[in-house]
């Protein structure tokens, strides 16, 4: 069984705060979008796993209740937009991005990997000039901006990388983009017989930081920006980061 050392996302993922809450009980809670993305995150894991912890907590001691919504990648971010939802934990920043959401301080990094069949190993730098291929990714992901201005690449876009493994086994598509931890954890959970046959492409394609995206819908995002950028500062100072 594969292990997962959540040290390695980066040491911004502090414990949790030892300072009082003081929750504004006039004020309604706010709904953040949330997408699995285990070992991170994920609706069937305790608390939602340990970066959902952090955040609500940390806003909690800000003075927000939370409640979240687990729903897939593209929904929590086009929802959000809207102003349906407060904001979504764990997003990348891109410029369009910020058309529609204001972005706190970097919450967790994460390596951005490709993946493909052991007998097709190659490096990701020679593939993507060479001969057309099919490249599975998360529908919404902000990495296809990126891939679209390659004429030799075809993407497919899946709501979960369970499907995407799967499209990538029965060879309907050539390769894997996304988080390499995530993509490792549910190989190694959910696919225990088939994993020797995916392997990571090196090098690692890029480091990404998350962060939570307020919605510029909602009237009091640069207030909770601040609110939560200041306690998730304290808590760095104290772990002396």
């Amino acid at each position: 069984m594969m292990k997962i050392r959540l040290v390695t996302f980066a040491l911004v993922l502090a414990p949790l705060f030892a300072v009082p809450a003081f929750v504004h009980a006039s004020n309604p809670p706010l709904v953040l979008a949330a997408t699995n993305w285990e070992p991170i995150m994920g609706e069937g894991m305790k608390n939602g796993g340990y970066l959902t912890e952090v955040v609500t907590t940390a806003l909690k001691r800000a003075g927000y209740s939370v409640e979240i919504r687990w729903v897939p990648w593209k929904r929590a971010l086009e929802m959000s937009k809207q102003g349906i939802y407060d904001g979504v934990i764990a997003a990348s920043y891109t410029k369009e991005r910020h058309r529609h959401f204001n972005c706190t301080l970097p919450i967790v990094s994460d390596d951005f990997a490709y993946f493909g069949l052991a007998h097709q190993r190659l490096n990701h730098d020679l593939f993507l000039h060479c001969n057309p291929v099919t490249i599975g990714v998360l529908r919404g992901s902000a990495i296809i901006q990126t891939l679209q201005k390659n004429k030799n690449i075809t993407i497919d876009q899946a709501n979960n990388h369970n499907q995407n493994i799967k499209k990538l086994l029965a060879e309907r598509i050539n390769f894997i983009i996304g988080s390499k931890i995530s993509i490792q954890y549910i190989l190694a959970r959910q696919f225990p017989n088939q994993q020797k046959n995916i392997v990571l492409i090196e090098p690692i394609y890029r480091k990404n930081q998350y962060h939570i995206l307020f919605s510029r819908q909602s009237p009091e995002h640069a207030n909770i920006i601040g609110s939560f950028n200041q306690a998730f500062n304290q808590n760095a100072k104290r772990r002396g980061h």
